[in-house]
């Protein structure tokens, strides 16, 4: 028997069929995801869910119709965002965590509902979510969303993680995993389900919530073809691709694709002496957590000037690149670990302790170069990533056994690796797959398999 894995990230939605008892990853396919929906602030990310629920129908009616062996269904998929319904919604849109409209001002003024909302909630009160107010936090951006429509709840209001949003579509039941879950924001990780006195504070207690799924049972069966297939809760993408790079207690993964993350897994949920306003503490697999600390400098900060470097051959010499392309050229030049003075701030997101405010710093007449400039970009990715990996080091009390290397950006680039190695001072270990987070999906299908005694 084999299950199908569904992963929707932020690029593609990449599927696979995945066989527990001989270990193989089969009919890989991949699709772009769709384009986000125009919105006049630049602050906002939203896509439209028919453009996610389609391709992914299409995509399991075709591995149903050319299999007769299918065993179930597994999503693992992006976290923080979410699909919120209301009767005065036209259509079902998905918030992504790149949304931040809870940064947009209050009523033309300089407050902003997240700066609101750091107000009425302290951090000891974010404590039992294990996570802290930030941008990206589902959180913030359903309290702004509803705010924006009168500031009250509608009756009939459901709120969706996309793995939810998906299964419910498939099976009838808006059920979600613990692991997609809790950055929304919403969850009390300690005691495993939806944290009531803060949803009551923040006056969603009329919304309903997917329920809440910590294993790994079937939650509802998807009818296709004259068949019944079982579905399993979605479970969160970081978590995943951890588990799938082989990450074991102890180890520090460096997951950075379109975002980037660094986490420890841990068998306790303690932060010690851990800085609650930048630190997450996230339900993992097997009772241990993921003590991280996210949005980290990633594939997205550097392709801001991958995308300069673009412009300027496009627009000043007719050349058209794709970013591939300059990064294969950037690879073969090689970087300056001696930059001559450059450097770079490579925050051109917002990190953990600051907004947005990347440079490039103390240029002269000789030094400007492109080895010095990624050299200088990659040597300050290195020094955030070290500065949070000690960080966390202390929180647990515990030193890091090694760093385990996952996410296409970290994978595809040796340059980065090393940088990260040279600033942590401890050695890296890259992820054998190419893909993480189908390994990650095949290694939960086993699990199923077993606890179905099928294998």
């Amino acid at each position: 028997m084999v299950y199908i894995g569904i992963d929707i990230g932020s690029t593609y939605i990449k599927s696979s069929l995945l066989d527990p008892a001989t270990g193989e990853i089969r009919e890989r396919r991949r699709m772009a995801v769709e384009e986000k929906r125009h919105c006049e602030s630049p602050l906002r990310f939203e896509l439209d869910m028919d453009q996610i629920y389609g391709p992914v129908k299409t995509i399991l009616d075709e591995y149903i119709a050319s299999r007769g062996d299918i065993a179930g269904i597994l999503f693992s998929t992006q976290q923080h965002g979410f699909v919120y319904r209301s009767p005065r919604s036209p259509r079902d849109i998905y918030i992504s965590w790149q949304d931040a409209r809870c940064l947009e001002p209050v009523d033309g003024g300089e407050e902003t509902v997240l700066s609101l909302l750091q107000k009425q909630i302290s951090v000891e009160q974010m404590r039992p979510t294990g996570v802290y107010l930030k941008p990206a936090l589902g959180l913030c951006n359903l309290y702004a969303l509803i705010r924006e429509q009168g500031g009250r709840v509608e009756p009939g209001a459901t709120l969706y993680t996309l793995g939810s949003y998906l299964i419910e579509k498939l099976t009838g039941r808006n059920v979600c995993h613990i692991t997609n879950a809790a950055p929304i924001g919403l969850v009390d990780i300690y005691r495993g389900c939806w944290y009531a006195p803060l949803i009551e504070q923040l006056g969603f207690s009329s919304i309903r919530f997917p329920a809440l799924e910590t294993g790994l049972h079937v939650c509802g069966y998807y009818e296709a073809g004259g068949r019944r297939i079982a579905v399993y809760p979605d479970t969160g993408d970081v978590q995943t691709c951890i588990l799938g790079g082989g990450a074991k207690e102890g180890d520090v993964a460096v997951n950075m694709a379109t975002a980037g993350q660094v986490c420890m897994v841990h068998k306790t949920a303690s932060i010690g002496r851990g800085d609650p306003r930048y630190y997450e503490i996230r339900p993992y697999f097997g009772g241990l957590y993921c003590h991280t600390i996210s949005r980290m400098p990633s594939g997205r900060n550097m392709d801001v000037l991958v995308e300069l470097i673009r412009e300027i051959g496009d627009r000043i010499y007719g050349c058209q690149l794709s970013n591939a392309q300059i990064w294969q050229k950037l690879s073969d030049c090689g970087t300056q670990e001696d930059t001559h003075g450059l450097s770079v701030d490579i925050s051109t997101y917002e990190t953990p302790e600051k907004l947005a405010d990347g440079a490039i710093r103390h240029i002269d007449r000789a030094n400007l170069t492109l080895e010095n400039l990624f050299g200088a970009a990659y040597a300050d990715i290195g020094r955030v990533y070290a500065h949070y990996i000690h960080m966390m080091e202390d929180a647990v009390g515990q030193k890091a056994a090694r760093m385990v290397f996952c996410g296409g950006a970290v994978r595809n680039n040796a340059l980065i690796r090393l940088a990260l190695e040279r600033a942590v001072g401890l050695s890296g270990v890259l992820s054998s797959s190419n893909d993480e987070v189908h390994d990650g999906m095949l290694k939960l299908a086993r699990h199923i398999a077993e606890q179905n005694k099928e294998c």
